[in-house]
Protein backbone atom coordinates (compact mmCIF):
# COMPACT_ATOMS: atom_id res chain seq x y z
CA UNK A 1 0.00 0.00 0.00
CA UNK A 2 1.23 3.50 -0.81
CA UNK A 3 2.51 5.18 2.39
CA UNK A 4 0.21 8.17 1.85
CA UNK A 5 -2.78 5.85 1.71
CA UNK A 6 -1.63 3.84 4.75
CA UNK A 7 -1.29 6.94 6.94
CA UNK A 8 -4.54 8.48 5.74
CA UNK A 9 -6.47 5.27 6.35
CA UNK A 10 -5.19 5.20 9.93
CA UNK A 11 -6.42 8.76 10.49
CA UNK A 12 -9.82 8.36 8.84
CA UNK A 13 -12.86 6.21 8.91
CA UNK A 14 -15.39 6.40 6.13
CA UNK A 15 -18.09 7.77 8.41
CA UNK A 16 -15.71 10.34 9.90
CA UNK A 17 -14.99 11.59 6.38
CA UNK A 18 -18.74 11.95 5.86
CA UNK A 19 -19.02 13.95 9.10
CA UNK A 20 -16.20 16.24 8.04
CA UNK A 21 -17.90 16.89 4.72
CA UNK A 22 -21.19 17.70 6.46
CA UNK A 23 -19.37 20.16 8.74
CA UNK A 24 -17.32 21.92 6.07
CA UNK A 25 -20.19 22.18 3.57
CA UNK A 26 -23.02 22.50 6.10
CA UNK A 27 -25.03 25.11 4.14
CA UNK A 28 -24.49 23.52 0.74
CA UNK A 29 -27.08 21.30 -0.93
CA UNK A 30 -26.24 17.64 -0.43
CA UNK A 31 -29.24 15.90 -2.03
CA UNK A 32 -32.04 16.76 -4.42
CA UNK A 33 -34.78 14.13 -4.30
CA UNK A 34 -37.63 15.23 -6.53
CA UNK A 35 -38.80 18.52 -5.05
CA UNK A 36 -37.03 17.88 -1.74
CA UNK A 37 -33.72 19.68 -1.18
CA UNK A 38 -31.49 18.68 1.73
CA UNK A 39 -28.42 20.56 2.94
CA UNK A 40 -25.37 18.81 4.38
CA UNK A 41 -26.34 20.02 7.85
CA UNK A 42 -29.85 18.60 7.45
CA UNK A 43 -28.49 15.33 6.10
CA UNK A 44 -26.16 14.94 9.08
CA UNK A 45 -28.99 15.72 11.52
CA UNK A 46 -31.21 13.14 9.81
CA UNK A 47 -28.49 10.50 9.95
CA UNK A 48 -27.79 11.08 13.64
CA UNK A 49 -31.50 10.96 14.47
CA UNK A 50 -32.04 7.73 12.54
CA UNK A 51 -28.95 6.18 14.14
CA UNK A 52 -30.40 6.93 17.56
CA UNK A 53 -33.72 5.32 16.56
CA UNK A 54 -32.02 2.20 15.22
CA UNK A 55 -29.87 1.91 18.34
CA UNK A 56 -33.00 2.19 20.50
CA UNK A 57 -34.73 -0.67 18.72
CA UNK A 58 -31.76 -3.01 18.93
CA UNK A 59 -29.35 -2.49 16.03
CA UNK A 60 -25.81 -3.00 17.25
CA UNK A 61 -22.26 -2.88 15.94
CA UNK A 62 -21.61 -5.77 13.57
CA UNK A 63 -25.28 -6.43 12.70
CA UNK A 64 -25.77 -6.99 8.98
CA UNK A 65 -28.85 -4.95 8.04
CA UNK A 66 -30.34 -5.16 4.55
CA UNK A 67 -31.81 -2.10 2.80
CA UNK A 68 -34.60 -2.39 0.23
CA UNK A 69 -35.06 1.13 -1.12
CA UNK A 70 -35.30 3.00 -4.40
CA UNK A 71 -32.76 5.75 -5.03
CA UNK A 72 -33.91 8.29 -2.47
CA UNK A 73 -32.76 10.61 0.29
CA UNK A 74 -34.19 8.14 2.77
CA UNK A 75 -31.89 5.40 1.47
CA UNK A 76 -28.87 7.69 1.98
CA UNK A 77 -29.96 8.46 5.55
CA UNK A 78 -30.39 4.76 6.41
CA UNK A 79 -27.05 3.88 4.81
CA UNK A 80 -25.02 6.37 6.83
CA UNK A 81 -27.06 5.80 10.01
CA UNK A 82 -26.03 2.14 9.95
CA UNK A 83 -22.41 3.15 9.37
CA UNK A 84 -22.70 5.53 12.32
CA UNK A 85 -23.52 2.51 14.51
CA UNK A 86 -20.75 0.41 12.92
CA UNK A 87 -23.48 -1.90 11.71
CA UNK A 88 -23.11 -3.26 8.15
CA UNK A 89 -25.46 -1.95 5.44
CA UNK A 90 -26.45 -4.51 2.80
CA UNK A 91 -28.27 -2.72 -0.07
CA UNK A 92 -30.48 -5.10 -2.05
CA UNK A 93 -31.73 -5.00 -5.62
CA UNK A 94 -35.45 -4.14 -5.54
CA UNK A 95 -35.88 -5.69 -9.00
CA UNK A 96 -35.40 -9.18 -7.54
CA UNK A 97 -38.15 -11.67 -6.74
CA UNK A 98 -39.02 -12.48 -3.13
CA UNK A 99 -37.11 -15.76 -3.43
CA UNK A 100 -34.00 -13.99 -4.71
CA UNK A 101 -34.19 -11.39 -1.94
CA UNK A 102 -34.41 -14.23 0.59
CA UNK A 103 -31.32 -15.88 -0.93
CA UNK A 104 -29.35 -12.66 -0.58
CA UNK A 105 -30.48 -12.13 3.02
CA UNK A 106 -29.06 -15.57 3.78
CA UNK A 107 -25.87 -15.05 1.77
CA UNK A 108 -25.14 -11.79 3.63
CA UNK A 109 -26.08 -13.21 7.07
CA UNK A 110 -28.58 -10.41 7.68
CA UNK A 111 -30.34 -10.11 11.00
CA UNK A 112 -32.62 -7.24 9.98
CA UNK A 113 -34.17 -5.68 6.90
CA UNK A 114 -35.29 -2.08 6.50
CA UNK A 115 -37.70 -1.65 3.60
CA UNK A 116 -39.30 1.44 2.13
CA UNK A 117 -43.08 1.56 1.93
CA UNK A 118 -42.73 0.88 -1.81
CA UNK A 119 -41.16 -2.52 -1.16
CA UNK A 120 -42.75 -3.55 2.12
CA UNK A 121 -44.79 -6.31 0.42
CA UNK A 122 -41.68 -7.69 -1.32
CA UNK A 123 -39.85 -7.62 2.02
CA UNK A 124 -42.60 -9.53 3.84
CA UNK A 125 -42.78 -12.15 1.09
CA UNK A 126 -39.00 -12.62 1.20
CA UNK A 127 -38.94 -13.00 5.00
CA UNK A 128 -41.59 -15.70 4.75
CA UNK A 129 -39.09 -17.93 2.90
CA UNK A 130 -36.24 -17.76 5.44
CA UNK A 131 -34.98 -20.49 7.76
CA UNK A 132 -34.11 -18.03 10.55
CA UNK A 133 -35.93 -14.93 11.79
CA UNK A 134 -34.95 -11.62 10.22
CA UNK A 135 -36.53 -8.57 11.80
CA UNK A 136 -38.41 -6.26 9.43
CA UNK A 137 -37.71 -2.72 10.56
CA UNK A 138 -40.19 -0.23 9.07
CA UNK A 139 -39.06 2.91 7.31
CA UNK A 140 -39.02 5.61 10.00
CA UNK A 141 -41.43 5.63 12.94
CA UNK A 142 -41.28 3.41 16.04
CA UNK A 143 -41.06 -0.36 15.94
CA UNK A 144 -44.16 -1.76 17.59
CA UNK A 145 -43.12 -5.37 18.21
CA UNK A 146 -40.56 -5.16 21.03
CA UNK A 147 -40.25 -8.96 21.04
CA UNK A 148 -38.91 -8.80 17.51
CA UNK A 149 -36.03 -6.67 18.69
CA UNK A 150 -34.85 -9.42 20.98
CA UNK A 151 -34.36 -11.69 17.98
CA UNK A 152 -31.97 -9.26 16.35
CA UNK A 153 -28.65 -11.00 15.99
CA UNK A 154 -30.00 -14.56 15.75
CA UNK A 155 -28.50 -14.84 12.26
CA UNK A 156 -25.04 -16.45 11.98
CA UNK A 157 -22.35 -13.86 12.68
CA UNK A 158 -19.28 -13.30 10.56
CA UNK A 159 -15.96 -13.87 12.33
CA UNK A 160 -14.20 -10.55 11.80
CA UNK A 161 -11.11 -9.13 13.43
CA UNK A 162 -11.55 -5.60 14.84
CA UNK A 163 -8.90 -4.12 12.56
CA UNK A 164 -10.56 -5.54 9.46
CA UNK A 165 -14.20 -5.19 10.44
CA UNK A 166 -16.74 -5.38 7.64
CA UNK A 167 -18.27 -1.97 6.83
CA UNK A 168 -20.42 -2.64 3.75
CA UNK A 169 -21.75 -5.56 1.71
CA UNK A 170 -22.74 -5.19 -1.94
CA UNK A 171 -23.84 -7.91 -4.34
CA UNK A 172 -22.32 -8.62 -7.72
CA UNK A 173 -24.58 -8.43 -10.76
CA UNK A 174 -24.81 -12.21 -11.04
CA UNK A 175 -24.28 -12.15 -14.81
CA UNK A 176 -21.98 -15.20 -14.59
CA UNK A 177 -23.97 -17.13 -11.98
CA UNK A 178 -25.44 -16.56 -8.54
CA UNK A 179 -24.80 -13.06 -7.20
CA UNK A 180 -22.05 -13.01 -4.56
CA UNK A 181 -21.99 -11.00 -1.32
CA UNK A 182 -18.93 -8.76 -1.57
CA UNK A 183 -17.56 -7.53 1.78
CA UNK A 184 -15.58 -4.30 2.17
CA UNK A 185 -13.62 -3.14 5.18
CA UNK A 186 -13.72 0.46 6.36
CA UNK A 187 -10.09 0.80 5.21
CA UNK A 188 -11.06 -0.24 1.68
CA UNK A 189 -13.83 2.38 1.52
CA UNK A 190 -11.48 5.09 2.74
CA UNK A 191 -8.80 4.05 0.25
CA UNK A 192 -11.35 4.23 -2.57
CA UNK A 193 -12.21 7.84 -1.69
CA UNK A 194 -8.55 8.80 -1.36
CA UNK A 195 -7.75 7.25 -4.74
CA UNK A 196 -10.55 9.27 -6.34
CA UNK A 197 -9.41 12.48 -4.68
CA UNK A 198 -5.86 11.83 -5.91
CA UNK A 199 -7.08 11.65 -9.50
CA UNK A 200 -6.98 14.52 -11.96
CA UNK A 201 -10.76 14.94 -12.11
CA UNK A 202 -11.94 14.76 -8.49
CA UNK A 203 -15.29 16.37 -7.78
CA UNK A 204 -15.46 19.89 -6.37
CA UNK A 205 -17.90 21.42 -3.92
CA UNK A 206 -19.49 23.42 -6.76
CA UNK A 207 -20.23 20.26 -8.78
CA UNK A 208 -23.75 18.94 -9.30
CA UNK A 209 -23.97 15.20 -10.07
CA UNK A 210 -27.00 13.74 -11.85
CA UNK A 211 -27.01 10.16 -10.56
CA UNK A 212 -29.22 7.49 -12.12
CA UNK A 213 -27.22 4.35 -11.26
CA UNK A 214 -28.97 2.20 -8.63
CA UNK A 215 -27.43 2.80 -5.22
CA UNK A 216 -27.41 -0.94 -4.52
CA UNK A 217 -24.72 -1.25 -7.23
CA UNK A 218 -21.05 -0.63 -6.64
CA UNK A 219 -21.12 2.13 -9.28
CA UNK A 220 -24.09 3.95 -7.79
CA UNK A 221 -22.73 3.73 -4.25
CA UNK A 222 -19.25 4.84 -5.34
CA UNK A 223 -20.35 7.94 -7.21
CA UNK A 224 -22.70 8.88 -4.36
CA UNK A 225 -19.77 8.64 -1.95
CA UNK A 226 -17.39 10.51 -4.26
CA UNK A 227 -19.81 13.42 -4.52
CA UNK A 228 -20.90 13.64 -0.88
CA UNK A 229 -17.37 13.36 0.47
CA UNK A 230 -16.28 16.19 -1.83
CA UNK A 231 -19.15 18.49 -0.87
CA UNK A 232 -20.92 18.27 -4.23
CA UNK A 233 -24.67 18.25 -4.86
CA UNK A 234 -26.24 14.89 -5.77
CA UNK A 235 -29.43 14.97 -7.84
CA UNK A 236 -31.13 11.59 -7.54
CA UNK A 237 -32.52 10.93 -10.99
CA UNK A 238 -36.13 9.77 -10.98
CA UNK A 239 -36.64 8.91 -14.62
CA UNK A 240 -34.70 7.88 -17.72
CA UNK A 241 -36.99 9.88 -20.00
CA UNK A 242 -34.95 12.18 -22.18
CA UNK A 243 -37.20 15.16 -21.42
CA UNK A 244 -36.72 14.67 -17.67
CA UNK A 245 -32.93 14.47 -18.00
CA UNK A 246 -32.86 17.63 -20.11
CA UNK A 247 -35.02 19.41 -17.51
CA UNK A 248 -32.64 18.39 -14.68
CA UNK A 249 -29.57 19.40 -16.67
CA UNK A 250 -30.96 22.92 -16.95
CA UNK A 251 -32.74 23.32 -13.61
CA UNK A 252 -29.92 21.99 -11.42
CA UNK A 253 -27.01 23.32 -13.53
CA UNK A 254 -25.61 19.78 -13.75
CA UNK A 255 -21.82 19.61 -14.11
CA UNK A 256 -21.28 15.84 -13.72
CA UNK A 257 -23.40 12.92 -14.91
CA UNK A 258 -23.33 9.25 -15.73
CA UNK A 259 -24.66 8.03 -19.07
CA UNK A 260 -25.73 4.54 -20.06
CA UNK A 261 -24.50 4.31 -23.64
CA UNK A 262 -25.97 4.33 -26.12
CA UNK A 263 -29.63 4.36 -25.00
CA UNK A 264 -29.63 7.39 -22.69
CA UNK A 265 -27.44 9.38 -25.06
CA UNK A 266 -30.02 8.91 -27.82
CA UNK A 267 -32.89 9.91 -25.51
CA UNK A 268 -31.18 13.15 -24.48
CA UNK A 269 -30.33 13.93 -28.09
CA UNK A 270 -33.93 13.47 -29.20
CA UNK A 271 -35.30 15.53 -26.28
CA UNK A 272 -32.77 18.33 -26.84
CA UNK A 273 -33.19 18.44 -30.62
CA UNK A 274 -33.23 21.98 -31.95
CA UNK A 275 -31.60 23.58 -28.90
CA UNK A 276 -29.23 26.42 -29.77
CA UNK A 277 -26.98 25.91 -26.74
CA UNK A 278 -25.84 22.43 -25.74
CA UNK A 279 -25.57 22.25 -21.93
CA UNK A 280 -22.49 24.43 -21.29
CA UNK A 281 -22.34 23.70 -17.53
CA UNK A 282 -21.48 20.01 -17.92
CA UNK A 283 -17.76 19.45 -17.42
CA UNK A 284 -17.56 15.64 -17.23
CA UNK A 285 -19.62 12.73 -18.58
CA UNK A 286 -18.96 9.22 -17.27
CA UNK A 287 -19.94 6.53 -19.75
CA UNK A 288 -20.85 3.35 -17.94
CA UNK A 289 -22.92 0.21 -18.14
CA UNK A 290 -22.73 -0.49 -21.86
CA UNK A 291 -20.57 -0.75 -24.95
CA UNK A 292 -19.03 2.49 -26.16
CA UNK A 293 -19.32 3.13 -29.87
CA UNK A 294 -17.51 5.84 -31.77
CA UNK A 295 -20.80 7.29 -33.02
CA UNK A 296 -22.08 7.39 -29.43
CA UNK A 297 -18.99 9.29 -28.32
CA UNK A 298 -19.51 11.72 -31.20
CA UNK A 299 -23.07 12.37 -30.01
CA UNK A 300 -21.82 12.91 -26.45
CA UNK A 301 -19.45 15.66 -27.57
CA UNK A 302 -22.15 17.15 -29.77
CA UNK A 303 -24.43 17.48 -26.72
CA UNK A 304 -21.67 18.40 -24.25
CA UNK A 305 -18.92 20.13 -26.25
CA UNK A 306 -17.11 21.55 -23.20
CA UNK A 307 -17.10 18.31 -21.20
CA UNK A 308 -14.51 15.62 -20.75
CA UNK A 309 -15.78 12.10 -21.38
CA UNK A 310 -14.70 9.52 -18.84
CA UNK A 311 -14.49 5.93 -20.04
CA UNK A 312 -13.37 3.21 -17.71
CA UNK A 313 -13.63 -0.24 -16.24
CA UNK A 314 -14.36 -1.65 -12.83
CA UNK A 315 -16.07 -4.48 -11.01
CA UNK A 316 -17.85 -4.89 -7.69
CA UNK A 317 -14.72 -6.45 -6.19
CA UNK A 318 -12.87 -3.18 -6.97
CA UNK A 319 -9.48 -4.78 -7.52
CA UNK A 320 -8.96 -3.41 -11.05
CA UNK A 321 -9.98 0.20 -11.62
CA UNK A 322 -9.16 1.76 -15.00
CA UNK A 323 -10.21 5.09 -16.48
CA UNK A 324 -9.26 7.78 -18.93
CA UNK A 325 -10.60 11.23 -19.78
CA UNK A 326 -11.01 12.53 -23.31
CA UNK A 327 -11.78 16.03 -24.50
CA UNK A 328 -13.66 16.70 -27.71
CA UNK A 329 -10.40 17.75 -29.35
CA UNK A 330 -8.58 14.60 -28.23
CA UNK A 331 -11.41 12.42 -29.53
CA UNK A 332 -11.45 14.17 -32.90
CA UNK A 333 -7.66 13.76 -33.15
CA UNK A 334 -7.73 10.06 -32.20
CA UNK A 335 -11.25 8.54 -32.26
CA UNK A 336 -9.98 5.05 -31.41
CA UNK A 337 -8.93 6.33 -27.98
CA UNK A 338 -12.63 6.14 -27.03
CA UNK A 339 -12.46 2.35 -27.36
CA UNK A 340 -9.93 2.20 -24.51
CA UNK A 341 -10.95 1.38 -20.95
CA UNK A 342 -8.14 3.54 -19.63
CA UNK A 343 -5.14 3.50 -17.35
CA UNK A 344 -4.89 2.16 -13.77
CA UNK A 345 -6.36 4.56 -11.21
CA UNK A 346 -4.16 5.83 -8.36
CA UNK A 347 -2.85 3.06 -6.05
CA UNK A 348 -4.18 0.30 -8.38
CA UNK A 349 -1.80 -2.33 -9.79
CA UNK A 350 -2.81 -4.29 -12.90
CA UNK A 351 -1.31 -7.16 -14.89
CA UNK A 352 -2.42 -9.44 -17.74
CA UNK A 353 -2.05 -13.20 -17.21
CA UNK A 354 -2.29 -16.06 -19.72
CA UNK A 355 -3.85 -19.49 -19.17
CA UNK A 356 -0.54 -20.77 -17.77
CA UNK A 357 -0.38 -18.05 -15.14
CA UNK A 358 2.35 -16.08 -16.92
CA UNK A 359 2.37 -12.38 -17.74
CA UNK A 360 1.59 -11.67 -21.40
CA UNK A 361 3.60 -9.20 -23.50
CA UNK A 362 2.22 -5.90 -24.74
CA UNK A 363 -0.30 -6.31 -27.54
CA UNK A 364 -1.42 -9.83 -26.56
CA UNK A 365 -4.67 -10.85 -24.89
CA UNK A 366 -4.58 -11.80 -21.24
CA UNK A 367 -6.86 -11.95 -18.22
CA UNK A 368 -6.97 -8.81 -16.06
CA UNK A 369 -5.60 -9.40 -12.57
CA UNK A 370 -5.36 -6.63 -10.04
CA UNK A 371 -4.67 -5.42 -6.54
CA UNK A 372 -5.74 -2.23 -4.82
CA UNK A 373 -5.96 -1.01 -1.22
CA UNK A 374 -9.61 -0.31 -2.06
CA UNK A 375 -10.40 -3.88 -3.11
CA UNK A 376 -12.91 -6.12 -1.36
CA UNK A 377 -12.03 -8.38 1.55
CA UNK A 378 -13.71 -11.45 0.07
CA UNK A 379 -17.10 -13.03 -0.50
CA UNK A 380 -19.30 -13.91 2.46
CA UNK A 381 -20.05 -17.64 2.70
CA UNK A 382 -17.80 -18.40 -0.28
CA UNK A 383 -14.20 -19.30 -1.00
CA UNK A 384 -11.60 -16.58 -1.38
CA UNK A 385 -11.17 -16.04 -5.15
CA UNK A 386 -7.81 -14.26 -4.82
CA UNK A 387 -4.48 -15.85 -5.69
CA UNK A 388 -1.59 -14.61 -3.53
CA UNK A 389 -3.59 -11.46 -2.86
CA UNK A 390 -4.35 -10.80 -6.55
CA UNK A 391 -7.89 -10.89 -7.89
CA UNK A 392 -8.46 -12.54 -11.30
CA UNK A 393 -11.36 -10.65 -12.87
CA UNK A 394 -12.30 -13.17 -15.56
CA UNK A 395 -12.12 -10.34 -18.11
CA UNK A 396 -9.78 -10.30 -21.09
CA UNK A 397 -7.89 -7.23 -22.23
CA UNK A 398 -4.91 -6.00 -24.26
CA UNK A 399 -2.33 -3.46 -23.13
CA UNK A 400 -1.56 -0.95 -25.86
CA UNK A 401 1.64 0.95 -26.64
CA UNK A 402 0.54 4.05 -24.70
CA UNK A 403 -0.02 2.03 -21.50
CA UNK A 404 -3.80 2.00 -21.67
CA UNK A 405 -5.96 -1.12 -21.87
CA UNK A 406 -8.61 -2.29 -24.31
CA UNK A 407 -11.39 -4.62 -23.24
CA UNK A 408 -11.67 -7.83 -25.30
CA UNK A 409 -14.47 -9.64 -23.47
CA UNK A 410 -15.30 -12.00 -20.65
CA UNK A 411 -13.12 -15.10 -20.41
CA UNK A 412 -16.30 -17.17 -20.47
CA UNK A 413 -17.67 -14.94 -23.23
CA UNK A 414 -15.08 -16.30 -25.63
CA UNK A 415 -16.21 -18.92 -28.14
CA UNK A 416 -13.71 -21.68 -28.88
CA UNK A 417 -14.65 -22.85 -32.34
CA UNK A 418 -12.61 -25.30 -34.41
CA UNK A 419 -9.51 -24.61 -32.29
CA UNK A 420 -9.76 -20.84 -32.69
CA UNK A 421 -10.61 -18.24 -30.01
CA UNK A 422 -13.38 -15.86 -31.05
CA UNK A 423 -14.13 -12.88 -28.81
CA UNK A 424 -17.81 -12.02 -28.62
CA UNK A 425 -17.15 -8.29 -28.29
CA UNK A 426 -15.25 -8.20 -31.60
CA UNK A 427 -18.00 -10.03 -33.49
CA UNK A 428 -20.65 -7.79 -31.93
CA UNK A 429 -18.74 -4.74 -33.08
CA UNK A 430 -18.72 -5.95 -36.71
CA UNK A 431 -22.43 -6.83 -36.65
CA UNK A 432 -23.36 -3.48 -35.11
CA UNK A 433 -21.46 -1.77 -37.92
CA UNK A 434 -24.20 -2.90 -40.30
CA UNK A 435 -26.62 0.00 -40.86
CA UNK A 436 -29.63 -2.26 -40.25
CA UNK A 437 -28.45 -3.48 -36.81
CA UNK A 438 -29.06 -1.52 -33.63
CA UNK A 439 -27.72 -4.07 -31.13
CA UNK A 440 -26.04 -7.47 -31.26
CA UNK A 441 -25.18 -10.16 -28.74
CA UNK A 442 -22.81 -13.02 -29.56
CA UNK A 443 -22.55 -16.33 -27.73
CA UNK A 444 -21.50 -19.95 -28.25
CA UNK A 445 -23.67 -23.01 -28.85
CA UNK A 446 -22.61 -26.67 -28.87
CA UNK A 447 -21.50 -28.02 -32.23
CA UNK A 448 -20.49 -31.63 -33.00
CA UNK A 449 -17.83 -30.70 -35.53
CA UNK A 450 -16.44 -27.45 -34.11
CA UNK A 451 -16.94 -28.00 -30.37
CA UNK A 452 -18.65 -24.63 -30.21
CA UNK A 453 -20.22 -22.55 -32.95
CA UNK A 454 -20.55 -18.77 -32.98
CA UNK A 455 -24.17 -17.64 -32.74
CA UNK A 456 -25.72 -14.20 -32.55
CA UNK A 457 -28.93 -12.37 -31.76
CA UNK A 458 -29.53 -9.00 -33.40
CA UNK A 459 -32.06 -6.22 -32.93
CA UNK A 460 -32.80 -4.26 -36.12
CA UNK A 461 -32.41 -0.50 -36.21
CA UNK A 462 -35.64 1.48 -36.14
CA UNK A 463 -37.46 1.10 -39.46
CA UNK A 464 -34.95 -1.46 -40.76
CA UNK A 465 -35.21 -5.16 -41.51
CA UNK A 466 -32.37 -7.65 -41.26
CA UNK A 467 -31.73 -10.63 -43.52
CA UNK A 468 -29.47 -13.04 -41.57
CA UNK A 469 -27.96 -14.53 -44.73
CA UNK A 470 -27.07 -11.07 -46.07
CA UNK A 471 -25.70 -10.15 -42.64
CA UNK A 472 -23.34 -13.14 -42.69
CA UNK A 473 -22.09 -12.14 -46.14
CA UNK A 474 -21.55 -8.60 -44.84
CA UNK A 475 -19.57 -10.03 -41.93
CA UNK A 476 -17.33 -12.21 -44.11
CA UNK A 477 -16.01 -9.14 -45.94
CA UNK A 478 -14.96 -7.52 -42.65
CA UNK A 479 -13.55 -10.30 -40.45
CA UNK A 480 -12.04 -13.76 -40.70
CA UNK A 481 -14.52 -16.36 -41.88
CA UNK A 482 -14.06 -18.57 -38.81
CA UNK A 483 -15.44 -15.72 -36.65
CA UNK A 484 -18.72 -15.44 -38.52
CA UNK A 485 -21.98 -16.39 -36.79
CA UNK A 486 -23.33 -19.71 -38.00
CA UNK A 487 -26.75 -18.99 -36.53
CA UNK A 488 -28.48 -15.62 -36.24
CA UNK A 489 -31.71 -14.81 -34.43
CA UNK A 490 -33.52 -11.58 -35.24
CA UNK A 491 -35.31 -10.24 -32.16
CA UNK A 492 -37.29 -7.15 -31.20
CA UNK A 493 -35.26 -6.88 -27.97
CA UNK A 494 -32.60 -8.81 -26.10
CA UNK A 495 -33.35 -10.53 -22.78
CA UNK A 496 -31.63 -8.91 -19.82
CA UNK A 497 -30.72 -9.78 -16.25
CA UNK A 498 -32.06 -7.91 -13.23
CA UNK A 499 -29.15 -5.45 -13.49
CA UNK A 500 -29.71 -4.72 -17.18
CA UNK A 501 -26.98 -6.89 -18.73
CA UNK A 502 -27.74 -9.01 -21.78
CA UNK A 503 -28.68 -12.52 -20.62
CA UNK A 504 -26.50 -14.61 -22.94
CA UNK A 505 -27.26 -17.98 -21.30
CA UNK A 506 -30.95 -17.31 -22.01
CA UNK A 507 -30.10 -16.46 -25.62
CA UNK A 508 -28.08 -19.66 -26.04
CA UNK A 509 -30.94 -21.74 -24.62
CA UNK A 510 -33.44 -19.98 -26.89
CA UNK A 511 -31.21 -20.56 -29.91
CA UNK A 512 -30.95 -24.29 -29.17
CA UNK A 513 -34.70 -24.60 -28.52
CA UNK A 514 -35.61 -22.90 -31.77
CA UNK A 515 -33.05 -24.41 -34.11
CA UNK A 516 -35.51 -24.72 -36.94
CA UNK A 517 -36.48 -21.09 -36.66
CA UNK A 518 -32.89 -19.88 -36.74
CA UNK A 519 -31.47 -18.89 -40.08
CA UNK A 520 -28.12 -20.58 -40.51
CA UNK A 521 -25.22 -18.57 -41.84
CA UNK A 522 -23.78 -20.18 -44.93
CA UNK A 523 -20.45 -21.94 -44.47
Amino acid sequence: MDLRVRRAVVRHTFYRMFCESCTVFADGTALVDGEERITYAQLFEGVESEAARLRHIGVRRGDHVALLFPNSARFVVELFALMRLRAVPVPLNWRLTAGEVAEQLVAACCSALIASDDYAALARDALGELSWPVVLLPEGGVLGDDAAVLRLGDAPRIDESPENECALVLFTGGSTGTAKAVAYSDQALVAKILAFKNGDHAYRSDDALLLFSPLFHQGGFSFLAFALLCGAKVVLQKSLRGSYVVEMLRRERITQMLLLPPSLVARIRDAAFGCDVAFPDVRCITLTGGKNRLETMGEVFSLFPRAFARVGYGQTENAVCLSRYLSKEQFEGDPDAALSIGYPDPFCTVCLIDEKGLAVPEGEVGELWGWSPAMFDGYLNALDPCVNGWYPTGDLAVKTADGSYRFVGRRNDMVKTGGENVYALEVEGVLEGHPGVREAAVFGIDDEDLGEAVAAAVVPAEGASVDPVELVEYFKTRAASYKKPRAIMVMTELPRTSVGKVDKPALAALCVQNTRGVVEGAA
